[in-house]
C-alpha cells in the first residue's frame, strides 16, 4: 500500500556581505502529525567565529518562521 507524505520545505542563508554563511533547511509535514526537521550547515566556519551574534539572530528569525508554519498547519492556516 502507496502512503504519500506532503511536506513544506523552508531553506535560507545567513550572509555576510555577499557571502553565504550558513544554511537553514526545515521540511515540514503538512498533517500536523510531526515537528518539522531542522538542519544548520555552517559553510564558512572564520566569517561564523567572526559574525557569530548576527548570524545566531538570523538563525533564531529562521526557526521563528518555521513555528508560524507549523502553527498555521495545525490551525488550519490561521494563528
Amino acid at each position: 500500500m502507496l502512503k504519500i507524505n506532503k511536506n513544506i520545505n523552508l531553506t535560507g542563508y545567513s550572509t555576510i556581505g555577499e557571502v553565504q554563511v550558513v544554511y537553514l533547511n526545515a521540511s515540514i509535514s503538512t498533517d500536523g502529525t510531526s515537528n518539522a526537521n531542522k538542519s544548520t550547515t555552517i559553510l564558512n566556519q572564520d566569517l561564523y567565529n567572526k559574525n557569530k551574534v548576527e548570524i545566531r539572530k538570523d538563525i533564531l528569525e529562521f526557526s521563528t518562521e518555521v513555528y508560524k508554519v507549523e502553527d498555521e498547519i495545525i490551525t488550519g492556516g490561521t494563528i
